[in-house]
């Protein structure tokens, strides 16, 4: 008969972020950059700058377009999340909020990484990268280190700019379930969006996000 408690997570950014160092930067097809300066007088909202943006086209093939910028609230089911794979990558991800939608300075995404996926080594020259475990154990090796620093599920990682990073499920029969916040954006949206369409979360994967 007791009563169950609540648990949420909240990451409050400042508007004047979306404003990074007075772009955001948007990866062009052909491989080179674009930028959209943010108005910089401060505003409580931010400001729709879309149509200057490269955006990418399975946006609209797969009908995920919104009508204007996130001005206060935006809720996104996860059963209605689609999923995309990185060239070379066997892992899922489902991108939540994203600046192309959402004019957000920052992608949240769900990643799934299947029984020993690994993310390959990379950097970000700007960004912070959160992960959050969902579920599962992640091993994160930074730069050179081979000895990993293992989160379980409940845990959070925090890589920041400039540290060379990879994450591998150590699992060999689980998979490992990832919320991945990566701020300022620089181009993983991009990337994301550009990559291959693997279908909308899975059953299991709903299933196994919310019990």
């Amino acid at each position: 008969g007791g009563k169950e408690g609540m648990v949420m997570l909240s990451i409050s950014v400042p508007v004047s972020l979306a404003a990074h160092k007075g772009v955001i930067a948007a990866q062009g097809a052909g491989g080179g950059s674009k930028t959209w300066s943010m108005d910089n007088r401060r505003s409580s909202s931010p400001v729709d700058r879309r149509n200057s943006m490269d955006v990418p086209a399975q946006i609209k093939l797969k009908q995920q377009e919104t009508e204007s910028c996130l001005l206060s609230s935006r809720l996104r089911r996860t059963a209605e999340l689609l999923t995309f794979q990185l060239p070379s990558m066997n892992n899922r991800i489902a991108p939540v909020f994203d600046p192309f939608r959402d004019c957000t300075p920052f992608t949240c995404s769900i990643e799934i990484l299947d029984p020993q996926g690994v993310i390959p080594r990379h950097l970000h020259d700007e960004a912070y990268e959160l992960f959050i475990v969902l579920s599962g154990r992640a091993d994160l090796y930074l730069n050179q280190s081979d000895e990993p620093v293992t989160g379980a599920e409940g845990d959070t990682l925090l890589v920041k700019p400039k540290n060379v990073h990879s994450i591998v499920n150590p699992d060999a029969a689980e998979k490992l379930y990832m919320l991945s916040i990566i701020l300022p954006n620089e181009t993983f949206a991009k990337q994301v969006w550009n990559g291959s369409y693997s279908g909308k979360l899975g059953t299991a994967d709903v299933s196994h996000l919310i019990d």
